[in-house]
């Protein structure tokens, strides 16, 4: 827990072998090597803490997420589905199993997953918005709409859905109902950068520089790469254009 994974990987060590049927002390020692940054080694021990207890759900879901992490979607989902048939209502390992989907681009599998998490847990606020977010991808933007709506009327203060379902009108070409929901996204996170970055597109559209600006000054303080993507949108060419040093 305080980062010293080398002097707590002796201590898991020595308690492997005492008594090397705890799947606890496999994954201290799997956690030690993640800190390591040992991913083999890693995987060994998560592995052995699975051989240990196979019915251990947590077991597989560590594995599970250890290979989301190092970005091995495909090995990941046999642990996800394993968490699955043991759990079947584990919410959190269905949409782990969706996003690896996603990251795969196995759109029928990930849509499919999000699906059997409604089917039994409608309301399930992170589904409606990631589902949302996929079917928007994949141009069904009236089903996003949908989706995204009612992920925030769940979860009316949830900056992020706004967002999106800003993003979602601007590919409908809808600006009043894609300006409403940027403000929105802003009244309940003022520092949501994305939000100031479309915003600022949004008025470029219109024809509206000065706002747009402004969208860029409160961007600078926030994300600056955004904000210069702004301004050289705002101002094509003129980064480019720029000999002189930065200060100048």
């Amino acid at each position: 827990i305080r980062g010293k994974y080398e002097a707590a990987l002796d201590f898991f060590q020595r308690a492997t072998e005492t008594n090397p049927d705890d799947p606890g002390a496999w994954h201290g020692l799997g956690s030690c090597y993640v800190g390591m940054n040992q991913p083999e080694d890693a995987i060994t021990a998560f592995h052995h803490s699975i051989t240990a207890d196979p019915e251990n759900a947590s077991s597989h879901f560590l594995l599970a997420m250890f290979y989301k992490t190092i970005e091995q979607y495909q090995n990941a989902i046999p642990s996800l589905l394993r968490v699955i048939s043991i759990d079947s209502e584990n919410v959190q390992a269905r949409l782990e199993l969706a996003d690896a989907y996603g990251k795969l681009n196995q759109t029928d599998a990930q849509l499919k997953s999000f699906k059997e998490i409604l089917a039994f847990k409608p309301d399930h606020v992170p589904t409606l918005h990631m589902m949302g977010k996929m079917v928007r991808g994949i141009g069904q933007y009236d089903e996003a709409l949908d989706l995204l709506h009612k992920a925030s009327a769940l979860d009316p203060d949830n900056a992020q859905i706004h967002f999106d379902i800003g993003v979602t009108y601007r590919s409908k070409n809808l600006p009043k109902e894609e300006l409403k929901a940027y403000a929105k996204a802003l009244r309940a996170n003022p520092w949501l950068a994305p939000a100031h970055y479309y915003l600022g597109r949004l008025f470029i559209d219109q024809g509206k520089p000065r706002l747009a600006l402004n969208q860029y000054e409160i961007l600078k303080g926030i994300d600056d790469t955004l904000a210069q993507r702004l301004f050289g949108e705002i101002y094509p060419g003129a980064i480019d254009d720029m000999t002189a040093p930065a200060q100048e």
